[in-house]
């Protein structure tokens, strides 16, 4: 159940992810003899054993054959204290998260639990003031009429514009999802992870291809919308002179 226990959006990173678990596939070796890596963390959900953490390393056995003897460890507690342990978790093969996406894991906790604004803050890594902020827009959202399913639906950035009046975003066409679909499946047919270890190769060589490229892709929304959420942040790094 990634999509309930894996603290990160991972679309729009699956070549970081695959890179990941092919790093880990070659420190796991040869499956007659493997090296294995630190325990996945399973959680009873009172039908059946659910990985909270450690989904790169399952899938590095799977795809390295090994489907025995892999060392996991219990958590045992309630559902809301495992969806707080899979965001807090941190072991060292994990990929790290980005602000947004901490964000979005506090808005998660804050819609879907009852954990307390500390426990929530300190999961996530966001302030306190953010958190108290989120149950604002919750509790606002909610005596609109909104349920907590469409709660679950919304990102942070979304919950705080529906809150406000604001329009929400126009969805992706049908075709158009499916175009880029396509052509994120052929990118990553052809290059695979060489496609995310040569970042400044991929971009010298679509300035090659046309020299227009930089300038499209600026104007692009799925870029400028990233660039804008990150400035700071690439900003900081720039600067930081031990970068």
């Amino acid at each position: 159940m990634t999509g309930v226990f894996q603290p990160r959006e991972l679309e729009g990173r699956k070549l970081e992810g695959e890179r990941h678990i092919e790093t880990l596939m070659a420190a796991i070796g040869s499956p007659s003899n493997p090296t294995y890596l630190d325990p996945l963390v399973v959680w009873w959900g009172g039908d059946r054993w659910y990985v909270i953490d450690g989904h790169h390393r399952r899938h590095a056995y799977l795809r390295s054959g090994v489907h025995t003897a892999v060392p996991v460890k219990v958590f045992e507690g309630t559902l809301e204290e495992a969806l707080a342990f899979a965001v807090e978790a941190n072991s060292k093969d994990r990929l790290p998260m980005t602000l947004i996406e901490k964000l979005d894991r506090a808005w998660f906790l804050t819609v879907t639990t009852d954990l307390s604004r500390d426990r929530i803050r300190r999961s996530c890594s966001v302030a306190d003031g953010t958190v108290k902020n989120m149950r604002k827009v919750r509790d606002g959202l909610a005596l609109t009429g909104a349920t907590q399913e469409h709660l679950m639906s919304l990102t942070w950035q979304d919950a705080r514009d529906e809150l406000q009046g604001l329009a929400p975003k126009e969805p992706v066409p049908d075709w158009r999802s499916k175009l880029v679909s396509d052509y994120e499946r052929r990118l990553r047919k052809t290059f695979g992870s060489q496609l995310f270890k040569n970042a400044d190769i991929l971009a010298e060589a679509l300035v090659v291809l046309d020299k227009r490229f930089p300038e499209w892709l600026l104007e692009a929304p799925a870029f400028s919308e990233h660039v804008m959420a990150n400035l700071d942040r690439m900003i900081a790094e720039r600067d930081n002179p031990d970068y």
